[in-house]
Formats: C-alpha cells, structure tokens, sequence
C-alpha cells in the first residue's frame, strides 16, 4: 500500500507542476512589465520636471544649473541628460543595440530586442520627449 500511495502522490504532484507552471512564469513576465511602466513613468516625470526647470531658466538647448542637458526643453539621450535626471539600476542595463522607436533604451538583457523601457528626446522645438514600453517579456 505504501508504494501505491507514493506513485500516486507523485502523480498528483507532476499534475500541480504541469498545471502552476505556466502561471509562474507569466507572474514573472508581468513583473516584468511593471517594472519597465514604473521607469516608463519616472522617466516621464524627470522629463517634464526638467522641461518645467528649462522654462524657469529660460535654457531650452545646453546645461539647467544641476547639470542636466537638454534639448529644445527636455534631457537629452545621453549620460547628461535623461541617464542623470533618472537613475536607471538594479536588474536593468541599457541595450546595445538601439531600438528603432528610442533613442536609448534599458531591458532586463543588454542584448534584448524585446522586453525595454525607452526614451527619447524631442527632435525639434515644440515637441515632447517621449518614453515607451516594449511589453513582449
């Protein structure tokens, strides 16, 4: 009987793992995604706060006087600007290759195509940075 009882067991224990662990591994994919909306917004916030300090500087291309660079009113895509207005760190790392929709982009893969957070600044005057999520994790 206890032989029985241990196949039996172990049955019912590849049923659960078959069936919970496509749910773990979408949790993770949606952390995932939430972690890059939150840098999403953060960059959002430092681009409009920055823009906001350009206009009280009356510096719409060069250097606010913390040191951010900026371009028609917004951090540009370099270390000075965006990098320096938002701290970008932890599990993220800032992709190798540049995607197509942003002029600098961080994933939770330096070679990653899919899966980023990006930003990019205005390219004339007027404009607003824009900042995007990649959401294929």
């Amino acid at each position: 009987m206890k032989f029985t009882e241990m196949i039996i067991t172990i049955v019912i224990l590849g049923i659960l793992s078959v069936v919970a662990a496509p749910h773990f591994l979408d949790i993770i994919s949606q952390a995932r995604v939430t972690t890059l909306e939150g840098v999403k917004d953060s960059m959002q916030g430092a681009a409009n706060i920055t823009n906001a300090k350009s206009r009280i500087e009356s510096i719409t291309d060069g250097f606010l006087s913390n040191g951010i660079k900026v371009v028609h009113g917004y951090p540009t895509s370099d270390p000075d600007g965006i990098i320096l207005a938002v701290e970008v760190d932890g599990n993220l790392f800032k992709l190798i290759t540049k995607p197509s929709d942003a002029d600098i982009a961080w994933g939770f893969d330096p070679a990653a195509t899919a899966c980023y957070v990006g930003y990019s600044a205005p390219s004339a005057p007027g404009e607003t940075a824009t900042t995007i999520v990649n959401t294929n994790c």
